[in-house]
């Protein structure tokens, strides 16, 4: 019995692949960062891994973030729609004051209508907010992380997947829209998947002809 040199779960004795991640067993561990000897199969697969992590932080990052923005959102338009309903409620007294004070009383009504209406657009507005703006944006962002999580796993079985995801102008366009520090790591790992060209023509080739 072995573990898995990516996701160091068990694995039974001369099996190719991960039970649980599904990586290949015979191909290079990715490492971090370069060292003395490494291969340039193995430096290209070391770095498409790492910033595809980075890229998997930040889609979930913003993923969250926007989730807790929607939510406030929501709640602030729902208090305001309820403090316009007991402003309703009350009528004009809880405003008699303040409207004898600035000498309206001749120019306002004091309809109840009136009184809750600011209340409950101000709260219309929060909620509409909340679930047309930050709410889609969340679940948008929720979604790349699993389609990177999907790459992450992929690319030691048959790297020409990830490949072609992280060598795609379109996503970086797609990611400078909804999620610009996604956009940083997914830049870099374009031009780095581009540089490596020759190192990923091998492992794709190693794949294919079932050698790993």
């Amino acid at each position: 019995m072995k573990n898995c040199v990516y996701c160091g779960k068990p694995i039974p004795d001369g099996s190719a692949y991960c039970n649980g991640c599904g990586a290949a067993q015979d191909l290079p561990q990715p490492r971090p960062q370069a060292y003395a000897g490494e291969t340039a199969e193995q430096s290209a697969l070391a770095n498409m891994a790492r910033f595809l992590k980075y890229e998997h932080i930040a889609w979930k990052a913003a993923g969250i973030v926007l989730l807790v923005c929607a939510i406030i959102f929501v709640l602030c338009g729902v208090m305001y729609i309820v403090l316009g309903g007991v402003a309703g409620l009350s009528g004009s007294y809880i405003f008699d004051d303040l409207i004898d004070t600035l000498s309206y009383r001749d120019y306002y009504s004091y309809s109840p209508y009136i009184i809750s209406a600011p209340f409950v657009v101000a709260g219309v507005i929060y909620i509409l907010c909340g679930l047309l703006a930050y709410l889609p944006a969340s679940i948008l962002n929720f979604t790349l992380l699993k389609k990177v999580e999907y790459y992450q796993g992929t690319m030691y079985k048959d790297v020409s997947i990830a490949r072609k995801r992280c060598t795609s102008v379109g996503m970086i366009v797609f990611s400078a829209i909804f999620n610009q520090i996604a956009m940083i790591f997914i830049i870099i790992n374009f031009v780095k998947t581009k540089n490596n060209a020759a190192a990923f023509d091998k492992i794709e080739a190693a794949q294919k002809g079932g050698r790993i």
